[in-house]
C-alpha cells in the first residue's frame, strides 16, 4: 500500500513507487547464478509476522527478512543481508 515500508540498513523505502524501485533494482542486479544458489534456511510465520533467513552463497552468505502483514498486504518489511 502507499503506507507500506521496506526498512533496510541503508534506507527506508516508503510507498509503492519507492518499494517498487528497490525491488526492481535488486532483481535486475542479481545474476542468474544468484537464483540458483538461493535457499530459504528458516521460515517462521506467527500470526501476522513472518520471519525468513535465507542465503545465496557465495553472493549472500545470510540474509533476513521480517514481514508484518495485515489484510493480505505487507505493511512493513525489514531486510538485512550479511556480508562475508
Amino acid at each position: 500500500t502507499e503506507q507500506s515500508l521496506v526498512i533496510t540498513p541503508d534506507k527506508t523505502y516508503r510507498g509503492l513507487k519507492e518499494i517498487h524501485a528497490f525491488f526492481d533494482a535488486f532483481l535486475k542486479g542479481a545474476e542468474s547464478a544468484f537464483w540458483d544458489a538461493f535457499k530459504i534456511r528458516t521460515q517462521i510465520v506467527d500470526g501476522n509476522v513472518a520471519y525468513l533467513v535465507w542465503e545465496a552463497k557465495p553472493f549472500v552468505p545470510m540474509a533476513t527478512d521480517t514481514l508484518i502483514v495485515q489484510n493480505k498486504k505487507i505493511l512493513t518489511q525489514t531486510f538485512t543481508a550479511f556480508a562475508n
